[in-house]
C-alpha cells in the first residue's frame, strides 16, 4: 500500500505551502481551500484539470493573502512556517516523523527557490529550530516470538 504523499504528488507539496493567516473578506472555508489548492493548485499544469469557480475565488483570494517568497528571508516568517509543520490539520500535534517529513518537503521547495535565484540562501538554516525526537518502538505485533520461530532462522 502506497502512502498518501507517493499516491499524489499534491499530498507531499501541501505541506510546504504555510497556512495563510488572512482572515480577511471573502475569505473560503479551510475544505474549499485544501481541495483548490490539492485538486488544482498543486498539480502540474499538463495535469490539472479545468478549474471550477469556486475553486478559482478560493485560489485567487490565496494569492492575495499568501506571503511573498521574499519576506522567508524574515526568520520570523520561517519559524512560523516550520511551527505549522508541527500541527496536524486539526490543530493538534503532528506525529515526530510526520514533522521530519514535512520539514523536508519545505527544505526542498526552498532549495529550489535557491536555484531559480528567487532566494539568495536556504531560509531555514538561519532558524535554530528542532524537530521533535522520533521514539523507535517496535511494534510487538511485527516481532517473531522466538520458541515460535522456524529453525532456519
Amino acid at each position: 500500500m502506497r502512502s498518501v504523499s507517493t499516491a499524489r504528488p499534491a499530498y507531499g507539496a501541501r505541506p510546504a505551502v504555510p497556512p495563510p493567516s488572512g482572515t480577511g473578506p471573502g475569505r473560503p472555508d479551510a475544505e474549499t481551500l485544501r481541495t483548490a489548492l490539492r485538486k488544482y493548485a498543486l498539480l502540474p499544469e499538463a495535469k490539472r484539470p479545468d478549474v471550477p469557480l469556486e475553486s478559482k475565488k478560493a485560489l485567487r483570494w490565496l494569492e492575495g493573502a499568501s506571503l511573498d517568497l521574499a519576506d522567508l528571508n524574515e526568520t520570523k516568517t520561517v519559524r512560523l512556517a516550520l511551527d505549522a509543520l508541527a500541527l496536524r490539520l486539526d490543530g493538534k500535534a503532528a506525529s515526530a516523523n510526520t514533522i521530519r517529513r514535512k520539514r523536508a518537503v519545505l527544505h526542498a521547495v526552498l532549495e529550489y527557490a535557491v536555484e531559480l535565484e528567487e532566494l539568495p540562501a536556504d531560509p531555514v538554516h538561519k532558524v535554530k529550530w528542532k524537530p521533535p525526537k522520533t521514539t523507535e518502538t517496535v511494534d510487538p505485533r511485527v516481532v517473531v516470538n522466538p520458541p515460535a520461530r522456524p529453525k532456519h532462522c
